[in-house]
C-alpha cells in the first residue's frame, strides 16, 4: 500500500507507504550504504545520489489500494525519493568532513534540484538530513535525502503566499530582505558562500515549524532568482 490520501480536516495531502516498514533498521552486520555492499558497487566514492530503494514516492506508482470519493480523496504517490551520500566513511561525523566536500555537496543539491524541477509532476523539492536513532534514522551511515513532491506542503505554501503579499505591498522580495538584514547584522550567520547563506532564524518558532529549516538553521540560495516556473506553482 503506497498512495496519497487527503486529510479533509487539515486540508492537506498525506503520504501513506507501509512498504517502508521493510527497509533495514540499523543493521549490525553490514551497512547497505557503505562501498561495495549494496547501493554502491565501487570500493570508494566522493558524492553520489540514487533513488531510494524503499521510497514514499515513486516515478511510476501503482494505483491506490483503496477507492476514493469526494470526501476521502486518494491518488497515486507519484514523485521521487533520492538518497544523497557524501562520504564513504561509515563512522565519520558530518562536522568532521572537509568543508570543500560540503561546498561540492551544495552544488550537487543545486544540480538535483534543477534536474527534478524539469519534471512536470514535481511541485516542490525538499532536501534534508536526519541524524540519530532518536529521531528515527534507520541507517547510521551519514547521508541526506531528497523528496520531490507532487504537491506543495502547507508550510511551504504559506511561505509562498507570504512572499507574494510582501511583494504586492512593497514591490520587493522578502527573501532578499531577510538575506540583506542578516548579512548586514552578521549575528546569526553560520556559514556563507557564493551560492548559499546558512543562518540561525530570527524567529525561534522556525526551529520546529518551518519546512525550510534543518537542525535549527535557515538555508537560502543566492541563485533562486533563476527559478523554474514549477518551483512557484501554487503561489
Amino acid at each position: 500500500m503506497a498512495e496519497l490520501r487527503w486529510n479533509p480536516i487539515l486540508e492537506e495531502w498525506n503520504i501513506v507507504a507501509d512498504e517502508r516498514q521493510d527497509r533495514p533498521v540499523l543493521p549490525e552486520d553490514s551497512c547497505p550504504l557503505c562501498p561495495g555492499v549494496l547501493e554502491i558497487p565501487e570500493k570508494d566514492f566522493y558524492i553520489v545520489s540514487f533513488e531510494n530503494r524503499f521510497p514514499s514516492l515513486r516515478r511510476e506508482p501503482e494505483e491506490p489500494t483503496v477507492a476514493d470519493d469526494q470526501f476521502y480523496r486518494v491518488k497515486p504517490n507519484k514523485g521521487v525519493c533520492e538518497v544523497l551520500l557524501y562520504t564513504a566513511s561509515h563512522e565519520v561525523k558530518p562536522a568532521d568532513i572537509d568543508v570543500n566536500r560540503f561546498v561540492d555537496l551544495v552544488y550537487v543539491w543545486s544540480d538535483r534540484f534543477e534536474d527534478l524541477s524539469e519534471e512536470e509532476f514535481v511541485d516542490y523539492i525538499y532536501i534534508f538530513e536526519n541524524r540519530g536513532k532518536e529521531i528515527g534514522v534507520t541507517l547510521a551511515h551519514p547521508h541526506g535525502q531528497l523528496y520531490a513532491f507532487p504537491f506543495i506542503p502547507p508550510k511551504a505554501q504559506q511561505t509562498l503566499n507570504s512572499a507574494r503579499r510582501h511583494y504586492e505591498r512593497s514591490g520587493s522580495c522578502i527573501f532578499c530582505r531577510v538575506v540583506q538584514k542578516e548579512r548586514d547584522s552578521g549575528k546569526r550567520v553560520i556559514w556563507k558562500m557564493i551560492i548559499l547563506l546558512l543562518l540561525f532564524p530570527f524567529s525561534l518558532v522556525c526551529l520546529t515549524r518551518c519546512t525550510y529549516t534543518q537542525n535549527g538553521t535557515f538555508r537560502t540560495s543566492r541563485s533562486y532568482k533563476k527559478a523554474k516556473p514549477c518551483r512557484l506553482r501554487g503561489a
